[in-house]
């Protein structure tokens, strides 16, 4: 998680990338995903389903395949 904590430094992209958390509603979990529970070691702004990093942290919205991704994809997603 070095780099999300350390965008403060200068980092500037132009998109948006999904990080490999997510959740199915507002009132569960943070989960990565592989299955495990987001232990709350940042903030996640906004109230959506699909955590992606963008110049100015970590925010959250609609999770979609048309999204740059940071971790690995999974098959079929």
């Amino acid at each position: 998680m070095e780099l999300i904590l350390h965008l403060d430094e200068g980092w500037k992209c132009h998109f948006d990338h999904w990080i490999g958390l997510q959740r199915m509603n507002d009132q569960e979990p943070w989960k990565w995903i592989n299955g495990t529970i987001f232990n709350k070691s940042f903030e996640i702004r906004g109230g959506g389903t699909g955590a992606y990093l963008n110049h100015q942290g970590v925010a959250s919205g609609t999770s979609g395949s048309e999204e740059r991704w940071i971790c690995s994809k999974p098959v079929g997603k």
